[in-house]
């Protein structure tokens, strides 16, 4: 698995982190460190074979949504990498033996009510808003994705022939991603946080958790 190329991996998210929250100027370079070395722990580890392939290609196009998002004249596009990520996730995470129904309509309502919750944030004034910006298709467009992707990871909790430890790291990686996405539209779409670079914390880990979580469901 690599151990200590992924160790160095949380030190880059740890010192991402410290860089973010005290605002340094150093946060263009240390935005990208950790995903650049986890991409770099998962392809020496062998992730692209197989059904991993899919989240490499996830991995790399949010590689290039972070580095998109360090400028904000580069938002959208840095969403749309974002989409993309989500859709090659959503393919890698469709493999094996129908879930369990029970669990899949358990999955369904969580993630639609928290999809939910956040629209009814969004309305009125913080609506026209997006609306007005032009923001309000491609904002409800990652919303969908982002639950989709989300609903999709949960469910390789429910499949019977998915390696549990790797399905479950999955399944908290991508709610810590849906997490992360939540903190930011919230500050940046509806009411401004004192700290709005704490989304990086649960990002980061979400990634982690999503990239370690494929490698022990493919190849591990």
């Amino acid at each position: 698995m690599n151990l200590p190329l992924l160790g160095l991996t949380f030190v880059a998210c740890v010192l991402e982190w410290v860089v973010v929250l005290r605002k340094s100027r150093w946060h263009d370079l240390t935005k990208p460190l950790p995903m650049i070395l986890l991409i770099l722990w998962y392809s020496l580890s062998g992730g692209w074979s197989g059904q991993g392939l899919w989240f490499g290609l996830g991995l790399s196009a949010s590689l290039l949504g972070d580095i998109l998002l360090l400028r904000e004249r580069t938002f959208l596009p840095g969403m749309g990498a974002f989409f993309l990520a989500h859709v090659f996730y959503i393919v890698g995470l469709w493999h094996g033996l129908p879930p369990q129904t029970g669990l899949a309509v358990l999955f369904f309502v969580l993630v639609a009510s928290a999809f939910g919750w956040l629209a009814w944030q969004a309305r009125g004034e913080a609506w026209h808003r997006l609306t007005r910006s032009g923001m309000a298709v491609p904002v409800t467009a990652y919303a969908l994705i982002l639950s989709a992707m989300t609903f999709s990871a949960l469910l390789t909790l429910a499949r019977p022939d998915w390696n549990r430890q790797g399905a479950l790291l999955l399944a908290l990686g991508a709610v810590m991603f849906f997490l992360s996405d939540a903190i930011l539209a919230w500050d940046r779409f509806l009411r401004p946080l004192r700290a709005p670079g704490t989304l990086m914390i649960p990002y980061l880990l979400g990634q982690v958790g999503i990239a370690v979580g494929a490698w022990l469901a493919f190849v591990g």
